[in-house]
C-alpha cells in the first residue's frame, strides 16, 4: 500500500500540480494532507476545486491553522502579511468552497495495512498550532503507531519508541532551504518513507500574486519561494 503525504499546501496551486502528478505516477492508494490547505498564495479556488472534485484515490483532509483562521475571519497576532492574505482568500472563495475548509477535523485516526494512523496538523496535545521542530519535541505516544504532522514546513522521519513519525515537508512553502515542493511516500507495511523534491514554476506564482496582491503587501512571500526560507525574519509567519 503507497500513501501520499502532503501538508501546508498554502494555496500554492503549481507546486500542488506538481506533487499530484508525482502521487499518480506512484499509483498511490490512499492522499493524507495534514493541513494548512489555504494561506499565503493566490491559488485557493483552484487548489480547493481539485480537492472537492477529487482524485484518482481517496483523500483525507485535516485542518490547519491557516484554514481555520480563514474560515472564521481571524486575524494572526503575530503577522500581518498572513492576515492580509488570509482576509484576501476569504473573499474570493465561494461559500462552498468555505464550507469544504470549515467541514475539515483538526485530527483523524484510521486504520491502514494494520497500523493505527494519526493525521493532523500541529501536535497531539495542540493540532492547529502545536509545533514539532526537532525529535527532541516529540512527545510520547501509546494510541498510534505512525503519526503524519505538518506546520513546521521542514520534512522530518523519526521512528521513536515504536512510533514512526512523518513531517512530509511543506508543499507551497519550504522553509528548509530547499525551494523545491516536498511531498512524502509512505509504503506498508514495510514503513518505508521517500521524501520528494519537485521543481516547479515558482515564476507562475510570482505573476499572479504580484496580480492579485492586496495593497500593502511586500514581494516577501515571493522571495520566501525562490529561497525556501524566510530571508527577512520580522514578524512570525506560521
Amino acid at each position: 500500500m503507497k500513501i501520499a503525504l502532503l501538508a501546508d499546501i498554502h494555496a500554492n496551486y503549481p507546486a500542488f500540480s506538481k506533487v499530484l502528478g508525482i502521487a499518480k505516477k506512484e499509483k498511490v492508494d490512499l492522499y493524507l494532507i495534514a493541513g494548512d490547505i489555504l494561506g499565503f498564495y493566490p491559488f485557493p479556488a483552484e487548489v480547493l476545486e481539485v480537492l472537492k472534485n477529487g482524485l484518482e484515490a481517496p483523500i483525507i483532509m485535516v485542518a490547519g491553522n491557516h484554514d481555520r483562521k480563514i474560515v472564521k475571519g481571524e486575524p494572526f497576532a503575530d503577522s500581518y502579511t498572513a492576515t492580509v492574505m488570509a482576509g484576501w482568500q476569504r473573499g474570493v472563495l465561494d461559500p462552498a468552497q468555505l464550507a469544504f475548509i470549515a467541514g475539515l477535523p483538526e485530527k483523524e485516526v484510521l486504520e491502514a495495512d494494520g497500523r493505527r494512523i494519526l493525521l493532523l496538523h500541529g501536535s497531539p496535545d495542540d493540532p492547529l498550532n502545536g509545533r514539532l521542530k526537532t525529535p527532541e519535541d516529540l512527545p510520547e505516544m501509546n494510541d498510534a503507531d505512525i503519526v503524519i504532522f505538518g506546520h513546521t514546513h521542514c520534512p522530518m522521519v523519526v521512528q521513536r519508541n515504536g512510533v514512526l513519525w512523518i513531517n512530509p515537508g511543506a508543499v507551497g512553502q519550504p522553509r528548509d532551504g530547499d525551494s523545491r515542493a516536498s511531498m512524502g511516500i509512505l509504503t506498508l507495511p514495510q514503513l518505508e518513507v521517500k521524501i520528494i523534491r519537485l521543481e516547479y514554476d515558482i515564476d507562475l506564482v510570482a505573476t499572479r500574486w504580484l496580480n492579485v496582491s492586496p495593497a500593502g503587501l511586500d514581494e516577501r512571500l515571493v522571495q520566501w519561494l525562490r529561497e525556501g526560507r524566510y530571508p527577512i525574519r520580522k514578524e512570525r509567519h506560521d
